[in-house]
Formats: structure tokens, C-alpha cells, sequence
């Protein structure tokens, strides 16, 4: 009886144990989730494509072996998450596939964006990327000058192929990019002109110095791009001071139509290319500086709107302060000294001697700051 029961619960165990066998002899070792591979046949199953689409974006580089199949399942049928998993990759392989997205409308713009992040994404990985990416380049100068509404959702496509072209830092972008910094916000979307100008400024191209000066005054959304601009040229540097010292004389025919079209505010194109001269701190534009605080501040007054206008004289003695050639310093001590003068200019000229650092300036430093300006009350009964 003993006998009998052993086998009958032996029978089964065996039974198992050759399924199990059987089971494993067919199918082989487990997959790894690691190797692109045991992902790429899951790529045409409805039910599994999500998941390997997740697990190849999961490997980014690593997942390159699989970039052939994710490619040709692309083409067959467009599907914006196949094309964000080629860009995870960030292979050299996909930048021809990027750029044949670029070319969008307002139904397919989404393809292009990806396709641009996927073509920055490629050129911030390493130099070997940057170079591949600049084939590319072509393809993203048209897509970032597409002539759009200023509703278009579009316009985010050319956005992220502008942010695309300062990635690549391609030298035959500038051009294109000035032209679109010096399109009119009345003509598109001005985000398109402030992300540009950040990208200029990346650039720091001599040949921007024309568009960034312009864009010094240009507004849109209730917005500027000043210091966009500013950071450019500062950047830029020395080859930037002639153009600002032609502006600040009045004498940028660009400006000056902007200036008469757009109302600008009384004495503020004095003001902001001084700013900008100051903190470029040229020795070369001390002249300029100092003829034009001989002449009369028309910032001290409304213009012809009524409007209160800048001050530019204020802005010029604080550039001659950052600069610090001594040169400027009988002139500014003579601001400091006149009762006359505005208040904002004298202020304007210790705060621009005490950045000088003249040790001459003191004893009139000394005396202004002891002199009361201000009427003693009387005494009360």
C-alpha cells in the first residue's frame, strides 16, 4: 500500500519537472531588458509597441542598435512617439530623417518640433554630434524663417529650430537669424524675436551687430528684448561701439525710422546705447560721450505726445564712469559742481566719479556731500 501511494505522487512530480524542461529547452535564456534587440520584435505587436517604445527610449544611447527598425516603422506610418524615441537615442544616424520633418504646415508641426529637439539634442551630446547635425542646418534656417500668423501654433516649430541652430552653432545661421531678430512684431509672433536674440547672443557674431542694435527699441506682447540685445552686443564687444556711437548721434537710419514710426520715448535712444557703451567700457567712445553731454538733454522733457521723456545725459555720465578714462573727469566734476544742473545729472556724476575711482574728484566729492540741500524746517512754537 506504501508502494502504491509513493508512485502514484512520484507521476506527477516528473510529470512537472519535463514540462518545465520542455518549456525552457524551447524558449531559451529569459530576454534582457537591456538588449535593444528583445525590444525591436515588439515593435509591429499593438499591444507591446508602447512598452518597447518606452523601454528603447529608457536606453538613449544604448538603444542605437534598434534605430533601423524604429526608422522604417516611421516611415511606414508617421507616429510622432516613434520619431521621439529616435531623437532619446541621440544616433548621428537620424539627423537626414530630422531634417526631411522640418519641412511643416500647420497640420504636421509637431513632427517638426520633435525633430528639431532631436537635431539639438544631437548636437549638444559631443563635437562628433555637432558636426553631423550641421548637415541639418539648411533644413532648419527655412524652418525657423517660415513665414507664419502670429496665431499659428506652428510658431513653436520655429522656435525649437532656431534653439536647434544655436545648439549646432553653425557661423552660415547668422544671417538668417538677423533677419528674423529684425522682423517686425507686427509681422510675427515676438517670443520669436526675444528666443532669437538669445540665441545671437550665444553667437556673438560681429556680423549681428546691426539687428542687435535695432532690436534694442523693438516691443511686442507687452514686452522688449533690451537686455537679450545688450547681452549680444556686450558679448560682441569692440566691433559693436561704432554702430552704438552712429545710434547715440542719431544717425542710424534704421533707428531713426523706428523712432518716428513707433513714438519712441523722448531721449531714450540716448539713454540705452550709452548703457550699452558703458558696459562695454571702450576708451573709444569717451569723445562721443562727452559731445553729446554738450549738448542739451531733450530726455529732461515731455516729448510731443506729452509723454515724460529719459533722461540720456544720466546714462552717459554713468557710462563715462564705468569706462574710467580719466580724461572724462573735469567734465563731470563740472555736472557735480553746477546748481544748476538737474539733479539727476549731478547725482549721475559722483555716482559715475566714485566708479572712476579718481582720487582729484575728493575734495569736490567731499564738499558736495556736505553741503544741505534741503531747507531746514523751522522750530516749532
Amino acid at each position: 500500500m506504501f508502494r502504491r501511494s509513493r508512485t502514484l505522487w512520484a507521476q506527477p512530480v516528473a510529470l512537472g519537472f519535463a514540462l518545465t524542461l520542455s518549456t525552457f529547452t524551447l524558449t531559451g535564456c529569459p530576454e534582457d531588458p537591456d538588449d535593444p534587440k528583445s525590444w525591436v520584435s515588439k515593435l509591429d505587436n499593438p499591444r507591446e509597441q508602447k512598452e518597447a517604445l518606452r523601454q528603447l527610449a529608457r536606453l538613449k544611447e544604448k538603444g542605437e542598435p534598434a534605430y533601423e527598425a524604429l526608422a522604417a516603422k516611421f516611415k511606414k506610418t508617421p507616429d510622432p512617439e516613434v520619431l521621439r524615441t529616435i531623437s532619446k537615442i541621440r544616433t548621428d544616424k537620424a539627423v537626414e530623417l530630422f531634417a526631411e520633418q522640418l519641412d511643416y504646415s500647420d497640420e504636421t508641426y509637431d513632427m517638426a518640433i520633435v525633430a528639431a529637439n532631436g537635431l539639438q539634442d544631437i548636437a549638444e551630446r559631443d563635437d562628433k554630434g555637432r558636426e553631423a547635425a550641421k548637415k541639418a542646418v539648411p533644413a532648419l534656417k527655412k524652418a525657423a524663417a517660415k513665414k507664419l500668423s502670429i496665431r499659428s501654433r506652428a510658431n513653436v516649430a520655429r522656435i525649437e529650430s532656431i534653439k536647434a541652430l544655436a545648439a549646432v552653432k553653425d557661423p552660415s545661421a547668422v544671417e538668417t537669424l538677423n533677419e528674423i531678430l529684425e522682423t517686425s512684431a507686427d509681422d510675427h509672433d515676438f517670443f520669436i524675436n526675444k528666443t532669437t536674440a538669445k540665441v545671437l547672443a550665444d553667437f556673438a557674431d560681429p556680423r549681428s551687430v546691426k539687428s542687435l542694435v535695432r532690436g534694442l527699441w523693438m516691443t511686442g506682447r507687452g514686452n522688449d528684448m533690451f537686455q537679450e540685445c545688450r547681452l549680444g552686443l556686450v558679448r560682441i564687444g569692440e566691433p559693436a561701439v561704432e554702430k552704438l556711437i552712429e545710434t547715440m548721434q542719431r544717425k542710424n537710419t534704421d533707428v531713426e525710422a523706428d523712432a518716428k514710426k513707433y513714438k519712441f520715448v523722448t531721449g531714450i535712444v540716448v539713454q540705452k546705447t550709452a548703457i550699452i557703451l558703458g558696459d562695454i567700457r571702450s576708451k573709444k567712445a569717451v569723445p562721443a560721450l562727452l559731445a553729446e553731454l554738450a549738448k542739451k538733454d531733450d530726455g529732461l522733457t515731455n516729448g510731443p505726445d506729452g509723454m515724460p521723456g529719459v533722461s540720456g545725459h544720466q546714462a552717459v555720465l554713468q557710462a563715462l564712469g564705468q569706462i574710467g578714462d580719466q580724461s572724462a573727469t573735469k567734465a563731470m566734476l563740472g555736472v557735480l559742481s553746477d546748481g544748476k544742473r538737474d539733479p539727476k545729472h549731478r547725482a549721475a556724476a559722483a555716482e559715475g566719479l566714485n566708479m572712476m575711482g579718481d582720487m582729484s574728484a575728493l575734495p569736490v566729492l567731499f564738499q558736495i556731500a556736505k553741503t544741505p540741500f534741503l531747507t531746514p524746517a523751522k522750530n516749532k512754537d
